[in-house]
């Protein structure tokens, strides 16, 4: 190996831990005693996974590059730079939904002063800007498919049928609600119709599973930009 691939598998690998850390630092500053008693609903909510999914990702990825430098062989297969783009969009995603849609609804609402502790920073900031960093820079031997934008939407609708199984269960969510994120609110909002308070669910779904696609068709579009730079080449 390139004496300049070397520095590169190095930085990408402490690029990897910092985001599990920064992931495990979100953890520590949003984890209730009750989640752990079984009555806390932190980790039902999908900023909780998402920064797990990605967090623990990175970790492993971080853990079999170390093992590839010892060995000199790659144990990093094309299936898990897959599901790593996967749950970089489901990151990404955390991110524009707190800084779009829940940040104006917070201020709104008076609660305002969350925005700025590290139980709100690290899990919707810190973390997916490190997550989209990496994938950008350290992905470029991901061979992909523009097939796999649809891959983009796998945990967006996973996550939906876990969130209205939660809420159907008679989950209650935090501030007494029964679904984790307003725009899920099929009771205020209606599943079809329009109301003062915006479009019925059916449509925020719709509208959030075209956006995740075109994030995934961005995403795929950057890392094939990036294959062309001098920074894939000495990673090579």
């Amino acid at each position: 190996m390139k004496k300049s691939a070397h520095i590169a598998s190095i930085c990408s690998i402490t690029l990897k831990f910092c985001i599990f850390i920064s992931m495990a630092i979100g953890l520590a500053f949003t984890i209730d005693p009750d989640d752990f008693t079984g009555k806390g609903t932190t980790f039902l909510y999908f900023t909780t996974q998402s920064n797990i999914w990605i967090g623990m990702t990175c970790l492993l990825f971080a853990v079999l590059m170390i093992i590839g430098l010892r060995s000199k062989k790659s144990l990093l297969k094309n299936w898990m730079f897959t599901v790593k783009f996967i749950f970089t969009v489901a990151i990404t995603l955390t991110f524009l939904v707190m800084a779009l849609l829940l940040t104006p609804e917070m201020i709104a609402s008076g609660h305002g002063d969350y925005l700025f502790t590290p139980g709100n920073l690290f899990p919707h900031y810190v973390t997916p800007i490190l997550a989209v960093i990496d994938f950008l820079l350290n992905d470029t031997g991901w061979q992909n498919r523009w097939t796999h934008s649809i891959f983009a939407a796998i945990m967006p609708v996973y996550y939906l049928i876990f969130a209205f199984i939660c809420s159907f269960s008679g989950v209650v969510f935090s501030g007494g609600e029964n679904v984790p994120y307003f725009f899920l609110n099929y009771d205020k909002l209606s599943w079809f119709g329009f109301t003062s308070r915006g479009p019925g669910v059916f449509w925020w779904i719709l509208i959030l599973t075209i956006f995740v696609i075109g994030m995934g068709i961005g995403y795929i579009a950057a890392n094939r930009q990036m294959k062309k730079t001098k920074l894939a080449k000495i990673a090579e």
